[in-house]
């Protein structure tokens, strides 16, 4: 059951208190109005406990604004929170120009790391047997659908839930659909990502897939440390 305000509550205590669940925690739909994230569309998560997040739905479904207690745990560039029609040079570094910040940036489907041309031969489409991919690809600023949202209780436990659909395809290419779902629960500081990434075409396709993160101030400052179990000490 939920754990807000320093008790416990039973989904019929809490439903007592509160005109609707949005009062204490929950999901809503929203969208940036002004400067270059004009037109994103957001899924602000609220837990109850401090921890709140924001998911850019024409962002890959990816993460931006992210805090904990009022304090950011999110690098968010100068530029904010770009929409896809601000992606520019998408052979080359654009990416860098628009897609990186906020907590999360997803990379590929097809290709990470640095721009590389590569054989695409395998399309069998002989006007383009080759192809030049920019940083981190390009599934990171590829709108989504959202396909559902919202809170449901499983018994005294309230989850917090949305799931979207991001579709990477060209013709004569590769055609990858990513499911991502989000789920948390009212009175938890926590949440999680569940991907599913479909060949939705006819050939073999290479994937790649690398979660960028980017942790920001207050969270890195000085006397921050990153603890972590590991199977054995850095070589």
């Amino acid at each position: 059951m939920p754990k807000l305000f320093g008790r416990n509550y039973t989904r019929a205590e809490l439903l007592r208190h509160v005109g609707h669940i949005s009062q204490v925690g929950g999901v809503q739909l929203l969208a940036f109005e002004d400067g270059p994230a004009r037109g994103v569309r957001v899924l602000e998560f609220r837990t109850g406990t401090g921890f709140n997040f924001k998911v850019a739905i024409e962002r890959g479904m990816d993460i931006g604004y992210c805090e904990y207690g009022g304090r950011s745990l999110a690098w968010i560039p100068p530029t904010l929170l770009p929409g896809p029609w601000y992606f520019e040079d998408q052979s080359s570094f654009g990416w860098l120009r628009t897609a990186l910040g906020g907590l999360n940036n997803s990379a590929g489907l097809t290709h990470i790391g640095n721009p590389e041309t590569d054989s695409v031969a395998h399309y069998n489409f002989p006007a383009r047997s080759t192809e030049t991919y920019g940083v981190h690809d390009r599934i990171g600023l590829t709108a989504g659908q959202l396909v559902s949202y919202g809170e449901r209780w499983d018994g005294d436990e309230c989850i917090i839930e949305a799931t979207g659909r991001v579709i990477q395809a060209q013709t004569y290419g590769e055609n990858l659909v990513l499911t991502r779902r989000y789920t948390a629960r009212l009175g938890e500081a926590r949440f999680f990502m569940h991907d599913e990434v479909e060949n939705a075409g006819f050939l073999p396709v290479i994937h790649m897939l690398l979660y960028h993160m980017n942790i920001g101030f207050p969270m890195v400052a000085d006397g921050s440390e990153f603890i972590a179990p590991v199977a054995r000490p850095p070589e």
